[in-house]
């Protein structure tokens, strides 16, 4: 049977009491950063990424993506209200879910935009070490696109 830890609150106060909740508390600060960050060492060979129900891209595009989120952005950070890490049904993999809303800043903007956020996070043992094989998220895209489209960026449906 499968154990499932809950933890309620933000980020910061992670335990590190679960594979799964390290993993977030280390992975998620990585993906917001605004400068390239070397991610391959927490992502499995194949780690692929959705968002929205969308196409899956390889690491390699998420990582144009995130360098082209850091020419847009003066700040960007996950705050998450709830984790849950869920023992697989085999001891080499977990799931670690979580809630909340991601917040982003335009450069030349104060004003910061909230999206609310649910993801999903498969891990694997791989080479030692939990890795990341797929992560697939849900955002509310509202917020950003009408706050692109207030600024002139062009938004798109």
């Amino acid at each position: 049977m499968s154990k499932t830890t809950i933890h309620i609150g933000p980020l910061v106060s992670l335990p590190s009491t679960t594979p799964g909740l390290t993993f977030l508390a280390n992975f998620l600060p990585k993906l917001d950063s605004l400068t390239p960050v070397d991610l391959s060492p927490q992502l499995h060979p194949e780690a692929r990424f959705i968002v929205n129900n969308g196409d899956a891209v390889t690491a390699t595009q998420l990582q144009g993506m995130l360098t082209m989120r850091g020419t847009m952005l003066t700040a960007f950070a996950h705050e998450i209200t709830r984790a849950w890490d869920v023992e697989g049904d085999e001891t080499a993999s977990r799931t670690v879910l979580y809630e909340g809303w991601s917040r982003s800043v335009f450069k030349g903007e104060e004003e910061e935009v909230k999206v609310c956020e649910f993801g999903v996070a498969d891990l694997v043992l791989h080479e030692g070490g939990w890795k990341l094989k797929e992560m697939r998220t849900v955002v509310d895209m509202g917020p950003m696109m009408s706050r692109m489209a207030r600024m002139g960026k062009g938004a798109q449906s």
